[in-house]
């Protein structure tokens, strides 16, 4: 048992110091009153430094889409709190010219809940609400301990 509590103790220890993660745009699913096979401009803001940055991203209509964007490097602790601001324009939108919102949303969201299960962050637009999904890779997992006995 000495074994499991250091390597949980070592655990522990390793939570606290500011940890090389990666953060990833895992997909966007798009709502059914998106502009359907239209593109689009993707940029997301993590602490206000620009993390992605995408144009050409077709919106299909209930749908998700990975979209090919690769893992931003972040060094945080897991009890630190990130701030996204994630704006997603329609390009093509020809309806009186220029372009479409087709979501934005600000929030803060935990390190730790982004490592241990993602996150889905809604994009609120006039015509619904697309989600975009983002996930923390590179964090450590706590190590299995036996079940706790009382003592003989």
């Amino acid at each position: 048992m000495a074994a499991e509590v250091k390597a949980y103790l070592s655990y522990l220890k390793s939570t606290q110091e500011a940890l090389d993660l990666n953060l990833e745009l895992k997909r966007i699913t798009w709502v059914s009153d998106c502009w359907n096979n239209s593109y689009n401009h993707v940029t997301v803001w993590v602490d206000k430094v620009k993390a992605f940055e995408k144009t050409g991203v077709e919106s299909r209509t209930l749908r998700a889409d990975t979209g090919g964007f690769t893992a931003f490097p972040l060094k945080r602790k897991l009890d630190d709190r990130i701030t996204f601001d994630v704006r997603i324009v329609n390009e093509d939108w020809f309806w009186g010219g220029g372009h479409h919102d087709h979501g934005k949303n600000i929030t803060k969201e935990s390190v730790e809940e982004l490592a241990r299960s993602g996150r889905d962050i809604p994009l609120g637009f006039d015509h619904g609400t697309n989600e975009v999904r983002f996930e923390i890779s590179g964090a450590p997992t706590p190590p299995e301990l036996p079940a706790w006995r009382p003592r003989p």
